[in-house]
């Protein structure tokens, strides 16, 4: 099955489902395909706070099969975004991994065999490679520490298989550290959380020099959209990073000059932060750049207006360049 033809998409509309769509990165990117003329399926345990001629509201759980047989229907793209979010380990139910990221994959795409889709876009991490993988391409060989990395390059195996059965076009978006005002986990927001507690000092778990990538989420949902039009013929990964990274020691910086109140002291508590911690984090984006995506923010500025948003402190709003904003544009195969 091909891409929707050049008039189709010059509309700027179609079918899109999004799984996941009150989360996150689920609800601006529901909000970014309605503004594109798209008649979109929001499917999520919450509904999404929008309301739209075009919105279809699904309330259900990723794991109930029930529930996703329900959705199928002829969609232009599937965006898949449901999963279990949580990362560090001991935080997430013991099976979460598996029955959420992976039997909720598997249980969607067989929803979809009947009719499928154009294109899906699968949302994995860039934790797939590995706790040190710097400079890293999509080709270089998959190394999950885990269980929530192992289940993310499951769920891409199971795309792969899927174009393979269908003809549809698949893509494994490998996620940066993606952050902005409404995230509520990541090192961001831990440390806004400690300062509005205690802002006389700032613990920072680790020596300081893990080095991440930060993506605001306006931009990873600009990459999204840029990945479903540039998805290659059969199952491709494109990994999402900025073109910067920064250490931990300087989001911790960043973070504390954003505090309406003057932070005493930085503390850092060595060793790692926690089994499975990542040291050096920096995937290429060379393949996501050649289709025409640029991000919007810096690393640095996309932790600062994050930071700055969870103080409630609002920045100017900065202009998007014109390759940021290109999306769901057809490639030739």
């Amino acid at each position: 099955m091909n891409w929707p033809p050049e008039e189709t998409a010059n509309k700027r509309g179609g079918a899109a489902l999004v799984t996941g769509a009150a989360g996150f990165i689920g609800a601006p990117l529901t909000k970014a395909l309605l503004a594109r003329d798209y008649n979109v399926t929001a499917f999520d345990l919450r509904s999404v706070p929008v309301d739209h001629p075009r919105l279809r509201q699904v309330i259900g759980d990723v794991r109930d099969r029930q529930a996703l047989a329900g959705l199928a229907g002829k969609y232009d793209v599937v965006f898949h975004l449901a999963a279990n979010t949580e990362n560090r380990p001991g935080r997430a139910g013991r099976w979460d991994d598996y029955e959420i990221t992976v039997g909720g994959t598997v249980a969607l795409l067989e929803g979809l065999c009947a009719d499928p889709p154009a294109v899906v876009v699968l949302t994995s991490t860039q934790l797939v490679y590995g706790p040190t993988a710097a400079a890293v391409e999509e080709m270089t060989a998959v190394r999950p520490a885990t269980l929530f990395a192992a289940a993310k390059a499951a769920a891409e195996a199971f795309l792969c298989a899927y174009t393979q059965r269908t003809g549809t076009r698949g893509v494994a978006c490998r996620l940066a550290n993606v952050v902005g005002p409404r995230a509520r986990r990541g090192v961001i927001s831990d440390l806004v959380g400690q300062l509005r507690e205690d802002p006389s000092k700032l613990k920072v778990l680790g020596d300081g020099r893990q080095r991440r990538s930060f993506v605001h989420v306006d931009d990873c949902v600009s990459a999204l959209l840029t990945s479903a039009g540039g998805a290659a013929g059969g199952w491709s990964a494109l990994n999402v990073s900025n073109t910067d990274s920064i250490t931990v020691a300087e989001v911790a910086g960043i973070v504390a000059q954003c505090c309406p109140q003057v932070v005493a002291e930085l503390q850092f508590e060595g060793g790692s932060s926690w089994q499975g911690d990542a040291t050096a984090l920096h995937p290429d984006p060379a393949r996501l750049l050649a289709l025409g995506w640029r991000p919007s923010h810096t690393s640095a500025e996309a932790v600062r207006a994050t930071a700055r948003g969870m103080f409630g402190l609002e920045d100017p709003p900065k202009e998007p360049s014109a390759a940021s904003a290109r999306s769901l544009q057809p490639q030739d195969d």
